[in-house]
C-alpha cells in the first residue's frame, strides 16, 4: 500500500516530505534485510573475482573520475566547495565499510541517526552531525544495485526516515574499491546526482569534494581508485580550491578509503606515496596543514599519533563490515610526512576491539564447516570426485589382480597403510588425469595461500616468504589428499566395499549403485565437515605461527561485533574534537514499528537498547596545534 506524501519548500527552496509514515508490513519496505556476506560462498568467490577482473579493465581504460571532471568543470553547475564556515560550530560524523549485514549495518545508522547520544564513558551528550561523511566501502561485495538498496540504502532510509523540524543533514562519500567493482556507476548514480537517502541529501557531483568547516577547519574527501595515481582533474580540483578558497595556516582532515600508511609499514608503500604526494603538492604547497587523516577499509578502529600528538592517522571501519583483526596491526609506523627528510614516527595509541580480544577471537575459526557451509560442500565433492577418479584409473593403471582401488583397500587394516599408498602411486603414474587434478590443487592452493605476515623476520626476507608460501601451499595440499585417502579407506571398510564390488563398478549392478550412493552421502556430510575443519585449521596455524592469513581467519567468521564511527566537532573556539563511539556488541533483535511517523525509525531494538560507548577519551586538536 502506498502512502501519500505532503510536500513543502524548506529554507533552501528544495522540495522535500514533511510525513513520511512507514510501509504498513515489512513485505512493503522495498529491500531485504541481508545476512552478512560468506566471503568463502564459492558462487560468491566466483562473482567477486569475476568483479574484481572487469573493474581493473575498467579502471585503466574508463576512468570514471576523467568522465565526471568532463561532464562538472569546476566553473560550471557547481560551486567548487561546500561552505559551512559560517557556523561558529558544527558536529560531523564518519562512517566506512558499512552495506554488509543488516545487524551490524542498522546498529550503526540507529546510532548515527540519534539526535542525541551520550556513550558511555562520555560527560555530556554528543549531537547527531549536520554533515555525514561515509569513508568508502559502501556496500558489499560488489556494487550492484540490489545490494545498494538491501544493504545501505534500507538500513539508512529505515534508521532516519525524515529530521523533524530542520533541514535535514547533508552526506558525501568517497568510494571504497568495493564501490569500485563496477566501475564507479552505481556509485555515481547513488551520491553524485543530489538524492536522498532517508532523509541524508547526497550534495556532491563527483567521487571527490572539499567542505570548508567553520574556524579555518576543512575536509577534503579523495578517490584513491585501487591505490591508483590520482587523476589529473581531481589534482587541478583540489588545486583551485586551495589556492581560491584556502588560507595559510588552514587545516584539513584528509578522509580517503585506504591506510597505506599501514600498507607503507608493511612494505608496500605505493598507496602511501600517492597519498604523501597528494598532500605534498596540493595542500602543503598552498601553506595548508593536516593534523588528521580517517579512512576505513580495515574494519576496526585504530589510531596512530606523533608524539607531540599534532597528527593524528585514525581508521574507523567499523560501520558494518566483518570485523578485522586489531592484534596483526605494527606498534609504530615510521614514513615520510610534511616534506621532512627523516621519517616522522607514529606510533598505536589505540585500538578497538582490545589486541587480546582480538587473538582470542581468531580461535573461533574452528568451527569453518559451520560458518561457510558451501566451501565445505565444495571441498566434499572435490574429495568424491577425486575418489572416483582414483576408482576408474584403476581399472588400466598396472592392475594385475582385476581389482579397482577401493575394492583393494577396502579389507587392508590400517597397518597396511604402505600398500594403500603403493596403489595410490600406482595409478597416479599410469593416469595424467589424476596428475592434472593434483598439480591443480597444489598449484590453487599454493596462489591462496597468503604471502603476507606481520612478522619482521618473514617481512624482511622476500625470498623466505615465497618459500614459505609454496611449502605452506604443498603441506595444506598433502593435508587434503591425506584426508581424502583415508576417508576412502574408511569407507571402503564400514561399507564392507569388498563384498558390494565384486565386479567392476562399469558394470551398473544395483548393488554397485546402493554403494556409490552411500559412499557418495558420506564423502558429503562428514568429508565435508572434516576438510572445512581442516581448512578452519590450516587458517588458525598459519595465523598464528606465520600471522599469514589474517584476513581470512576474520572475514570466514563474519563477525558484526565491535563496531564503531567517529562523531567530530568544532566548537566556537575552533578546537576539534572527536569522539571515537565504539559498540562491543551489534543489535541481533529488531521489533518494526509499522506506526511510525514523522522521524521516528522504522525499527527499534527488541528488548535491551544498544549499549555504545567511548572507545578512548576524545582527542582534541586545538587552534594552536
Amino acid at each position: 500500500m502506498s502512502r501519500s506524501k505532503i510536500v513543502a519548500s524548506s529554507p533552501s527552496g528544495e522540495i522535500r516530505a514533511i510525513t513520511r509514515k512507514s510501509p504498513a508490513s515489512e513485505e512493503e519496505l522495498g529491500f531485504k534485510r541481508r545476512e552478512m556476506v560468506d566471503w568463502f560462498d564459492p558462487r560468491q568467490l566466483a562473482k567477486t573475482g569475476v568483479k574484481v577482473l572487469l573493474s581493473a579493465i575498467l579502471g585503466a581504460y574508463a576512468d570514471k573520475r576523467e568522465m565526471q571532471a568532463a561532464l562538472h568543470p569546476p566553473d560550471e553547475e557547481e560551486q567548487l566547495v561546500f561552505d559551512y564556515s559560517a557556523r561558529q560550530e558544527i558536529w560531523m560524523d564518519f562512517i566506512a565499510d558499512m552495506g554488509d549485514g543488516w545487524d551490524s549495518t542498522y546498529t550503526m545508522a540507529w546510532l548515527a541517526a540519534q539526535e542525541k547520544l551520550k556513550p558511555e564513558g562520555c560527560d555530556s551528550h554528543t549531537e547527531r552531525g549536520r554533515i555525514l561523511i561515509l569513508g568508502g566501502d559502501e556496500v558489499y561485495p560488489t556494487a550492484k544495485r540490489e545490494e545498494y538498496q538491501d544493504r545501505f540504502i534500507g538500513p539508512y532510509q529505515s534508521a532516519m526516515p525524515r529530521v523533524d523540524g530542520e533541514d535535514p543533514p547533508d552526506l558525501f562519500a568517497i568510494p571504497g574499491n568495493h564501490d569500485w567493482y563496477d566501475g564507479l556507476t552505481s556509485f555515481l548514480r547513488l551520491f553524485c546526482q543530489q538524492r536522498k537517502i532517508g532523509d541524508w541529501r547526497t550534495r556532491q557531483n563527483k567521487s571527490y569534494f572539499a567542505i570548508k568547516l567553520p574556524h579555518n577547519w576543512w575536509i577534503w574527501g579523495i578517490d584513491i581508485q585501487f591505490e591508483a595515481d590520482i587523476d589529473k582533474p581531481q589534482i587541478e580540483y583540489f588545486e583551485q580550491v586551495a589556492n581560491d578558497e584556502m588560507e595559510k595556516g588552514d587545516r584539513i582532515i584528509l578522509v580517503n578509503a585506504q591506510p597505506s600508511w599501514v600498507s607503507a609499514a608493511e612494505g608496500n608503500a605505493t598507496g602511501y606515496q600517492n597519498l604523501d604526494f597528494f598532500v605534498r603538492e596540493t595542500i602543503l604547497e598552498y601553506g595548508g596543514l593536516v593534523p588528521v587523516m580517517l579512512t576505513g577499509d580495515l574494519h576496526h578502529y585504530c589510531r596512530y599519533s606523533t608524539e607531540d600528538g599534532k597528527r593524528h592517522y585514525i581508521t574507523a571501519g567499523g560501520g558494518g563490515a566483518y570485523l578485522y583483526a586489531t592484534h596483526s596491526m605494527p606498534d609504530e609506523i615510521k614514513i615520510e610526512a610534511d616534506r621532512n627528510p627523516e621519517k616522522t614516527t607514529f606510533k598505536r595509541a589505540s585500538e578497538f576491539p582490545s589486541m587480546k580480544v582480538s587473538r582470542g577471537l581468531r580461535w573461533k575459526i574452528m568451527g569453518f564447516p559451520f560458518m561457510s557451509w558451501g566451501f565445505s560442500l565444495l571441498l566434499a565433492f572435490l574429495y568424491t570426485l577425486f575418489a572416483w577418479i582414483l576408482e576408474s584409473a584403476s581399472y588400466n593403471a598396472g592392475n594385475t589382480t582385476g581389482s579397482t582401488f577401493i575394492k583393494d583397500i577396502a579389507d587392508k587394516p590400517f597397518s597396511q597403510a604402505d600398500y594403500v599408498l603403493k596403489r595410490f602411486f600406482d595409478i597416479i603414474h599410469y593416469s595424467p588425469g589424476t596428475v592434472l587434478f593434483l598439480v591443480v590443487l597444489v598449484f590453487g592452493l599454493i596462489a591462496f595461500s597468503d604471502a603476507k605476515s606481520r612478522f619482521k623476520w618473514l617481512k624482511s626476507r622476500v625470498k623466505v616468504a615465497g618459500v614459505l608460501r609454496v611449502v605452506a601451499g604443498l603441506l595444506h595440499a598433502m593435508a587434503h589428499v591425506a584426508l581424502n585417502l583415508a576417508l576412502i579407506w574408511i569407507f571402503a571398510g564400514i561399507n564392507n566395499a569388498d563384498e558390494w564390488l565384486k565386479e567392476p563398478l562399469a558394470n551398473y549392478r544395483p548393488e554397485h549403485l546402493t554403494f556409490a550412493a552411500l559412499f557418495t552421502l558420506e564423502m558429503f556430510v562428514i568429508g565435508g565437515l572434516l576438510g572445512g575443519f581442516l581448512m578452519g585449521g590450516y587458517l588458525l596455524l598459519s595465523e598464528v605461527l606465520t600471522g599469514r592469513h589474517t584476513n581470512e581467519v576474520f572475514s570466514a567468521q563474519r563477525i558484526p561485533d565491535y563496531k564503531n564511527f567517529l562523531r567530530l566537532r568544532i566548537d566556537e573556539t575552533g578546537m576539534l574534537t572527536i569522539y571515537p563511539i565504539g559498540v562491543t556488541r551489534a543489535c541481533r533483535k529488531w521489533k518494526y514499528r509499522p506506526e511510525a511517523s514523522d522521524s521516528k525509525p522504522w525499527f527499534e531494538p527488541d528488548g535491551s537498547s544498544i549499549k555504545s560507548r567511548l572507545i578512548e577519551k576524545p582527542i582534541r586538536i586545538g587552534p594552536g596545534n
